[in-house]
């Protein structure tokens, strides 16, 4: 573990700690205390990430757990933990059914009444039971414009590597998602994506790695099904021997929040 992680970790825990007295707190005060906890799992067929690394091609659970909360009344925070527990053996795997990745993020975030959101953080990403895999650290940035009453969203998200095997790579990774709600039960989205890596301490080529779209249907706002696929753009960054391995990911899920 990193200086950098021990540090991340250390705040995380305090800024939890601060949130749940300050819920106490807000409980006894107000009837509704303003801090909101959230919990849910995704079932997938695989694990890939963004970039078309594929972490596992077969089952895997990935549960998250966060709260958010709102600092001095005006500072809008979320603490998030987000992890991969692969339920069969990989190569790379110290030993099956067991954590292969968890991530903790602190992030910032705002929303606007003429549709803008924009957010950033900072996040670290471990790797448990995996050969050779060193956690990484990254500032993470997200801004993204929506219209007609959230039907059509288009955005764009950063990631800027400040420590690991890829310190001081940039990941670019615009998106555009369509979605309705046929009733309060039942809706769908439709989202694109484009992965850009700006390789620096890695020394992997640069350019667009490769596209993926992903169809999604919800149901009761809390649980959802979905297909995700993953298409080539550049060779060179996003290989045949990755693209081979696996480029589908068929999952379902649910999120509550209290």
């Amino acid at each position: 573990m990193t200086k950098f992680t021990a540090v991340f970790i250390a705040a995380a825990a305090s800024a939890a700690v601060f949130a749940q007295d300050a819920a106490e707190e807000a409980v006894v005060l107000e009837e509704e205390s303003g801090v909101e906890v959230y919990a849910g799992a995704d079932f997938v067929s695989a694990y890939i990430t963004d970039s078309g690394f594929v972490g596992s091609d077969s089952f895997n659970i990935q549960p998250n757990f966060g709260i958010c909360f709102d600092l001095f009344d005006k500072i809008p925070v979320e603490l998030d933990m987000w992890s991969n527990y692969s339920a069969n053996d990989f190569p790379g795997q110290t030993q099956s059914s067991c954590f292969t990745e968890i991530d903790l993020s602190i992030t910032l975030s705002w929303d606007f009444d003429f549709g803008t959101s924009v957010s950033g953080g900072l996040t670290t990403w471990q790797y448990p039971n995996t050969e050779g895999a060193n956690g990484e650290e990254l500032i993470a940035l997200k801004a993204g414009q929506s219209f007609f009453d959230g039907l059509f969203e288009i955005g764009l998200e950063l990631e800027y590597m400040i420590s690991g095997d890829c310190e001081k790579d940039l990941h670019l990774l615009p998106y555009c998602t369509i979605s309705y709600d046929f009733t309060e039960n039942l809706g769908v989205a439709l989202t694109g994506q484009l992965y850009y890596m700006e390789a620096d301490a890695s020394g992997e080529a640069d350019g667009f790695a490769n596209y993926n779209v992903e169809a999604m249907v919800i149901l009761f706002s809390d649980f959802y099904a979905y297909v995700r696929y993953w298409g080539q753009i550049d060779d060179d960054v996003y290989t045949d021997e990755m693209h081979d391995l696996e480029n589908v990911v068929y999952g379902a899920g649910f999120s509550f929040s209290f």
